[in-house]
């Protein structure tokens, strides 16, 4: 009897699972007929091929701007060494500085300040390739190699 008892309760948790895979599948089915009566599936489909060339097309031009990007950012001056220090002996706090900026390719130049008890100087230095016309200190060249660092 107890095996007859198992056997109904496994049979009818088998129907239940058929009859819940049919109520999805219908459910499913009424909605595509449904979308059907409301618009045709051969338009469905066409409108969905124009979106998908529209979408293709702003990613062409998405990539294409990128790639441009990707070029600028090369010859802009992402690559930044700041080194501070004191350039006399009776003055403190570090108010003097060296300040480098490059690009990718070394080209840009460098920035020193510096800074006595009654004057302060500032001095320019371009940069091509890493390397300057002009002697570069001490200071200078460490900001130099900490702006090469930096990427």
């Amino acid at each position: 009897m107890l095996e007859l008892t198992v056997l109904i309760g496994i049979v009818f948790l088998w129907v239940s699972v058929l009859t819940a895979i049919l109520f999805f599948h219908f459910r499913r089915e009424k909605n595509l007929n449904q979308a059907l009566k409301e618009e045709r599936l051969v338009d469905i489909l066409r409108t969905h091929g124009k979106q998908i060339k529209e979408i293709e097309e702003k990613m062409r031009e998405i990539q294409g701007a990128l790639k441009s990007l990707e070029i600028l950012s090369k010859y802009s001056l992402r690559r930044v060494g700041l080194v501070r220090f004191d350039a006399f002996e009776d003055t403190g706090g570090e108010l003097s500085f060296s300040l480098a900026l490059i690009d990718d390719r070394g080209n840009g130049f460098v920035i020193t300040s510096i800074q006595g008890r009654q004057e302060g100087r500032v001095y320019a230095k371009p940069l091509e390739g890493g390397e300057s016309l002009y002697r570069l200190s001490e200071e200078e060249k460490e900001a130099l190699r900490r702006a090469w660092e930096r990427y």
